[in-house]
């Protein structure tokens, strides 16, 4: 169940600018909404509206339980809320009345969503058979290497390297077994660690000296684990145990990183994944 910590965070500090806010906080502010999971009150098929025509949403269940009785009106939720609002929803959205009381105008959706210019979907390549899982072993990065050997490494950089190479990513071990340590993975989870970070790796090398048990490993799309992070509001990705990405990164790449996986999908990303040992 989300509850939208980072964008609360946020939205907490909007007063701090007196109604002069900076631009890069924008920036960041556009993407935890355009990557938020509102709740909604919805009785009779119609969204509740403020005498101006705002629909009413709210970033936690507490938050809904500030304004409703649960008893009486439903609480729903949606992803993604700002890629699917439309004029015709209303005037706009403010969200969470009672305490951040932040009027949202449709216009200024329209704005976010132009910012961001992005669509979401798994890309799918070719399938491969399960055997040829077992080639990510021989995956190997040395620029990605190169780069985190330097002191001064720059993230931004660091993240185009990523995106144009084949990296490996730790996945649950939810999934259908089809060989002693092959699995057809269920698309969607990827594991995250104790703070919060999808694991991402190199090499295979980098993977086995992770540590992870009981946990697999696949090639995957970029664009599906990193929207993955933002829209379940973990707080970002970690590259071999050590480089971190945080959501702000994610969030200012996150055009590059949508088209990238269109326009060059990677060409061996699988439905399948292995088990590490």
């Amino acid at each position: 169940m989300s509850h939208n910590k980072h964008l609360k965070d946020l939205l907490s500090k909007l007063d701090n600018y007196s109604g002069v806010v900076p631009w890069d906080f924008m920036v960041i502010l556009g993407g935890e909404l355009i990557f938020s999971k509102m709740y909604y009150a919805f009785p009779d098929y119609e969204y509740i509206r403020d005498e101006n025509g705002y629909v009413h949403i709210f970033t936690s269940p507490e938050e809904y339980m500030e304004c409703y009785d649960e008893s009486v009106m439903r609480c729903n939720y949606f992803e993604d809320p700002f890629l699917y609002f439309n004029s015709e929803d209303g005037e706009g959205v403010i969200i969470n009345p009672k305490t951040d009381n932040l009027k949202i105008p449709t216009e200024d959706i329209n704005s976010i969503r132009y910012e961001y210019d992005v669509e979401y979907g798994m890309y799918h390549t070719l399938k491969i058979s399960p055997k040829k899982i077992k080639k990510i072993k021989k995956i190997k990065n040395h620029h990605i290497e190169r780069l985190i050997k330097n002191s001064n490494v720059d993230c931004d950089e660091l993240l185009k390297a990523i995106l144009d190479s084949e990296v490996l990513i730790l996945v649950g071990d939810n999934g259908e077994k089809i060989a002693k340590d092959i699995i057809k993975r269920e698309y969607g989870g990827y594991y995250t660690d104790e703070e919060g970070y999808v694991c991402i790796y190199s090499s295979w090398d980098e993977v086995v000296k992770s540590n992870h048990e009981n946990v697999f490993v696949t090639v995957p799309v970029h664009e599906s684990y990193f929207t993955y992070v933002l829209f379940n509001d973990f707080e970002g990705v970690k590259l071999n145990d050590n480089i971190v990405f945080s959501r702000e990164v994610l969030i200012r790449n996150i055009v590059s990183v949508v088209h990238t996986s269109r326009e060059k999908p990677m060409k061996k990303y699988s439905e399948y994944a292995l088990k590490i040992r």
